[in-house]
């Protein structure tokens, strides 16, 4: 974690930074996959330049024995310098495809460094401080959604009684909250939104 741009409480609109971690590692891991993109590129032109070669050669040859220049031993030994020229080329192609998956990978995860909002909503916990190591998959904070979730417990026996399309109101000191009721597989819960 290299930066939190927000504490507990605060509101946070769609889009706005939450957090930010280390970059200076996926940047050394992105220049290390530019460099292999390269040297991939360098090899792979190289392989191209020679296959262009020895097939240009091998045309000349394949002329030159139908005049009877040169022996069929000849044609077989630059046949079999196309054909590896030809297998060079396809191997320094899939370095090359395989170098620009780790490019993108790398160039991807640098530009995804800064975590934003995807809601308007309130930070509700904050989980970690700058500077500390985070597994991967670990929560970093939470956001909740502007609107008002009272989580109501109702017996089983209850439940059967209560009419889901029915408007509701909740009063907590003095102040009152209209809503719905929601049911899902697992729980019953009702959402409020401030009148």
């Amino acid at each position: 974690m290299y930066q939190v741009h927000v504490e507990a409480g605060d509101l946070v609109t769609k889009g706005q930074p939450l957090f930010s971690i280390d970059e200076e590692d996926l940047s050394l891991t992105n220049e290390v996959a530019l460099a292999e993109y390269e040297a991939a590129k360098t090899l792979y032109d190289k392989a191209k330049a020679a296959l262009n070669f020895n097939q240009s050669e091998l045309e000349k040859m394949k002329h030159l024995l139908n005049e009877g220049a040169i022996s069929s031993h000849q044609l077989e030994a630059l046949t079999m310098k196309y054909e590896s020229a030809k297998s060079d080329e396809r191997s320094a192609f899939e370095m090359i495809n395989k170098a620009k998956v780790g490019l993108n990978h790398s160039g991807r995860a640098l530009s995804e460094t800064t975590v934003y909002s995807d809601m308007d909503g309130y930070v509700v916990e904050v989980f970690n401080k700058p500077g500390e190591l985070i597994a991967s998959g670990y929560p970093v904070l939470t956001v909740r959604s502007k609107d008002t979730v009272a989580k109501v417990g109702i017996s089983q026996e209850d439940v059967s009684k209560i009419d889901f399309n029915t408007a509701v109101e909740l009063v907590v000191d003095g102040e009152t909250f209209s809503g719905s009721l929601e049911k899902n597989s697992s729980n019953t819960k009702c959402n409020y939104k401030n009148v």
